[in-house]
């Protein structure tokens, strides 16, 4: 038995212990923690991703106890797509973050550390007990992520967070108590094998809960206010790792429970046109609201809202049945290209707000020529969240539109169409205000020196050129996604997996 998978949630756990401890007397050790961490993080991850290519699945079941009585962890197809996003986002947070040097980001290498840890372990639990405190977990860690500028905007958007996930927190806890008491079992895999015995009222009322609660996180209108303020108040690298990372986390969580263990696609089959539905409000929403905001952070965190409609809408597509793992594809596809694309923005947005000294849109003037890379990093980053071809957000939402055009018919294409022009009209007003001459010089942030002093810089440009690579080779991407998406339709293979096998 492979030990990988423990290892992928206890070695940031153990590094940001060991940080804790010992940056009472050494400053530096939380950084050189972390970047350890995110080595032997990405390593463990890797090992976890071969063995589930070669066998077709993992179970890890600690102190030898299976499932229903043992707490098992679970790696399959699906799950180890956002253990790779996870593992991605750790290790660009820490290059970027590396360049930075700042004198009060102990805190912030500490909190990473434990939200990288709680985010493998959404990804990779096998019962409902651990995913909440996993889930738990990972807000705990967000509001200090939000809060750690230490000023009245981050405390005030760190509390509001709060609000939301303790809100967040009853709600799945409601819905945990509601399935153990109708299955007597809180094992995911043991769950669906028994859901179908539940009452219908429970069985609506658990749906509802848990796409409410992760809807609170992950930004499903109207449940969508704290997001922008909180993206706001944080640090630009910090929104990247949530938006890019950790809200992903959060649509694999909906979509496992929805999928596997609610079953939806069989025992609600409603649900396909409700999460398209959603999907279509988030779409259009989130991008009216991008288009009224004049602050570039806030700005990205409606496009984050938005986007998260269109995951909806393949997600939505695949829960009808009709084209199930091709649909699941494209919602996975653009789960993927989203984390990259998102990721490009805030960490070069950053830098443009560096250059401007303003995160005010009407306030970037003259930071596309004071830096030219960050500029060039955002606009291919822009070009591709929009739609424009070949770039990578274009093949996703065709592939999403094609979908959801098979299953509902013409209108979900037309809202994918409306928010495209949408989306590009509040993205060229960025372009346009960043190379217009004038505005005040900001100060550049300190960065480190030695091998540390371009990390921040490559980060920015690889990230920026993905967007356009990734496009380009779409279908090499499809192909590996493809196994992920069949494992997401196929209902038995999971229960499978956790009882003794694939």
């Amino acid at each position: 038995m492979t030990h990988a998978a423990l290892a992928v949630i206890l070695i940031p756990l153990a590094a940001a212990i060991i940080a804790s401890i010992a940056s009472v007397r050494l400053a530096r050790v939380p950084r050189i923690a972390a970047l350890a961490s995110g080595i032997a993080h990405m390593a463990a991850v890797v090992i976890t991703v071969a063995r589930v290519a070669k066998d077709g699945g993992l179970t890890y079941s600690l102190g030898g106890w299976a499932a229903p009585v043992g707490i098992v962890l679970v790696a399959d197809a699906f799950s180890i797509v956002f253990l790779l996003i996870t593992a991605v986002g750790h290790v660009s947070f820490l290059l970027h973050g590396m360049a930075e040097e700042k004198q009060n980001r102990k805190g912030v290498w500490i909190l990473t550390e434990i939200l990288v840890a709680a985010l493998s372990g959404i990804a990779l639990a096998g019962d409902l007990f651990n995913l909440f405190v996993f889930v738990e977990l990972a807000s705990v860690t967000s509001v200090g992520l939000i809060a750690h500028k230490q000023h009245a905007r981050g405390a005030g958007a760190g509390f509001v967070y709060l609000v939301f996930a303790s809100l967040s927190g009853s709600f799945l806890l409601i819905a945990v108590l509601l399935l153990y008491s109708a299955t007597g079992v809180l094992t995911i895999a043991e769950i669906a094998a028994n859901v179908a015995g539940m009452p219908r009222t429970s069985y609506l009322a658990t749906t509802g809960l848990i796409l409410a609660s992760f809807g609170m996180k992950f930004g499903l209108i109207p449940l969508h206010f704290w997001q922008a303020p909180s993206y706001h108040a944080a640090g630009s690298s910090v929104s990247a790792l949530l938006s890019g990372t950790a809200m992903t986390l959060y649509i694999y969580a909906v979509v496992r429970l929805l999928f596997h263990m609610m079953r939806v696609s069989v025992h609600f089959p409603q649900a396909a046109l409700l999460i398209t539905v959603l999907g279509c409000v988030n779409v259009v929403g989130g991008h009216l609201l991008g288009l009224a905001e004049r602050d570039l952070k806030r700005l990205l965190a409606y496009s984050s809202v938005a986007h998260v409609g269109y995951m909806l809408l393949g997600f939505g597509a695949a829960a009808s049945g009709r084209m199930g793992a091709t649909a699941a594809t494209a919602g996975l596809l653009h789960v993927v290209f989203h984390a990259v694309m998102k990721s490009a923005l805030f960490y070069s947005g950053r830098r443009l707000i560096v250059a401007a000294d303003s995160s005010a849109i009407a306030g970037l003037q003259g930071s596309a020529r004071r830096d030219t890379v960050a500029f060039t990093a955002f606009f291919l980053a822009s070009l591709a969240i929009v739609g424009v071809p070949p770039a990578s957000g274009f093949v996703s939402k065709w592939r999403v539109a094609q979908a959801t055009a098979a299953v509902a018919g013409v209108w979900p294409v037309l809202v994918v169409a409306v928010g495209t022009v949408i989306s590009m009209i509040y993205y060229a007003r960025v372009f346009h205000a960043s190379l217009r001459e004038g505005g005040r010089q900001g100060t550049r942030a300190r960065t480190a020196g030695g091998p540390w002093r371009y990390a921040g810089l490559f980060t920015v440009t690889a990230l920026g050129l993905a967007t356009l690579v990734l496009g380009l080779g779409a279908s090499g991407v499809e192909e590996l996604l493809e196994p992920a998406a069949q494992a997401l339709v196929d209902l038995e293979q999971y229960v499978l997996l956790v009882r003794g096998g694939p």
